[in-house]
């Protein structure tokens, strides 16, 4: 990603089980759109073991790009599972290890 001046920043890492709940009830319980499908001890971020990235191209914020797919194609091939493959909620900022 560096040789197209992208900064990949993680954004997210170890969560409590209180902020992955507080995560689960938006656009549920509280308002905003829905961010998770993983309640407070079901989410890789409970455990260490995910992660959500950022990407920065000059500085700037890249909310939804296509070089997400090329972090998840990366991600893959060093053996780590990227959210932009789920079916049920594609998260294409999230990778995770298996555990």
């Amino acid at each position: 990603m560096a040789r197209k001046n992208v900064v990949v920043k993680i954004i997210s890492g170890l969560r409590t089980y209180a902020e992955q709940d507080a995560l689960y009830a938006k656009g549920r319980t509280t308002a905003g759109p829905k961010v998770t499908n993983a309640r407070a001890g079901y989410s890789n971020h409970n455990f260490g073991t995910a992660w959500d990235i950022g990407l920065f191209k000059s500085g700037l914020y890249l909310a939804d790009s296509p070089l997400y797919k090329e972090v998840g194609e990366i991600s893959r091939s060093l053996g780590l599972n990227w959210g932009g493959d789920w079916k049920s909620f594609v998260d294409t900022p999230h990778i995770e290890l298996d555990r």
